[in-house]
């Protein structure tokens, strides 16, 4: 979604900011944006901007709707696996199988958002990157379980105002232009597979739980843990 938003003849046609954190100088800014190109016939994207910012730092990333989808889906399994663990413990962080580059997923090579949760009970915080590029965003007493939550409102306030599938064209003279919210995008082949397969756990499935780590240190062992869902 960043390559198209950055394009030449690319507009936002609609926008609406859902969340902002401001906390010790840091903000985070999420806004849903619909992106058109002046092609023949329009092209069409939608999802996600995050805006990142700090005394040392800027950054601003792009989600399409599966990018959305899967940091949404990363923040729960950060949820739970710190329910199963415990707190990361002072100096220590516990992030998603979905953000560690060892794993080479599809999307590592995508300027997307990475999160951890760090810190103990009197001392954590959500910490946000751009893959990729240098710098983090703090985040005290922030959870991924709030996160979590924001992106999933997030989603269905874009499908409210931008359903899936439109059958009525915009009548007017001029190039011919397809649905301002198309069913989906072709810019890019699906990488969400492995998720969607995961979500459809049976009643007893495992459930891969990431360690306790230092930031910066090598991707930890996972031990895998089996939760019974009701």
């Amino acid at each position: 979604m960043e390559a198209f938003a950055g394009q030449e003849g690319v507009r936002t046609t609609w926008s609406s900011e859902v969340a902002r954190w401001e906390q010790n100088g840091t903000r985070l800014v999420l806004v849903l944006v619909v992106l058109e190109d002046n092609a023949q016939p329009v092209r069409t994207l939608r999802g996600v901007k995050v805006e990142l910012s700090s005394e040392k730092a800027k950054d601003q990333v792009y989600l399409d709707e599966q990018a959305t989808e899967r940091t949404r889906s990363a923040l729960e399994e950060i949820s739970v696996a710190v329910a199963l663990n415990g707190m990361p413990g002072a100096g220590g962080c516990t992030g998603a199988k979905e953000f560690w580059p060892g794993y080479n997923w599809p999307w590592n090579k995508y300027h997307e958002l990475n999160v951890d949760f760090c810190g103990d009970s009197k001392d954590s915080a959500l910490v946000l990157h751009g893959r990729g590029k240098p710098g983090s965003f703090h985040f005290p007493g922030k959870s991924p379980t709030v996160l979590a939550e924001i992106f999933a409102t997030a989603m269905e306030k874009l499908k409210q105002h931008c359903p899936e599938i439109q059958f009525e064209p915009r009548i007017q003279a001029g190039p011919k232009h397809i649905s301002s919210c198309p069913q989906r995008s072709s810019l890019r082949p699906s990488v969400n597979d492995a998720f969607r397969a995961d979500s459809r756990m049976d009643k007893l499935a495992p459930l891969e739980v990431a360690t306790s780590r230092t930031p910066g240190a090598a991707r930890p062992a996972l031990r895998r843990v089996v939760v019974a869902f009701p």
